[in-house]
């Protein structure tokens, strides 16, 4: 909030477009509130926080009404949803690494104890860790799930997905 109090006269500027504003934002403001979040648990109260607080800050740049920021289908940028694109990325980084890195045996320990909000939420569901690393060598299709949920909301993230996941049985079998 401190960050984007700063910038309140690049926000205020008519010299800027709204789409400059906004990548401005993205880099200035949410690098700092997210920093960390691959991390995080992504449970209800943690992304209605974010989610509340991005809201705040959008208003003061698009000149909405702070429900209308907050709301998935008229919020201008998606801060939830962002973070879950990149916690999926680092995930597939993580499942190419070698199995002797310390980090990739905890995320096999998430992945056995799986909760709501974890590292793994946004995974393909598998049946074995073992088919999750071989979904993660594929690297044009982890990508594809990445660039899905960066661009689509939850809804239409998750029948893509599971259209997706039948595509790839098929080429399986």
């Amino acid at each position: 909030m401190a960050r984007a109090g700063k910038l309140r006269h690049v926000w205020a500027s008519d010299a800027l477009t709204l789409k400059l504003k906004l990548r401005l934002y993205v880099a200035a403001v949410c690098s700092i509130m997210t920093y960390g979040s691959e991390t995080w648990l992504l449970d209800v109260p943690t992304c209605r926080a974010l989610n509340g607080a991005n809201a705040t800050m959008l208003t003061r740049i698009t000149g909405k009404s702070q429900h209308d920021e907050a709301k998935k289908a008229t919020t201008t940028f998606d801060i939830v949803r962002n973070i879950r694109a990149r916690r999926l990325q680092w995930l597939g980084h993580i499942l190419r690494m070698e199995d002797h890195r310390l980090v990739k045996k905890a995320v096999y320990h998430i992945y056995m104890h799986q909760q709501e909000g974890d590292l793994c939420m946004d995974a393909p569901v598998t049946d074995t860790w073992s088919e999750l690393l071989d979904m993660a060598k594929d690297r044009d299709t982890w990508r594809y799930r990445v660039k899905v949920l960066r661009t689509s909301p939850c809804k239409r993230w998750q029948k893509m997905m599971r259209k997706m996941n039948r595509k790839i049985e098929i080429r399986l079998d």
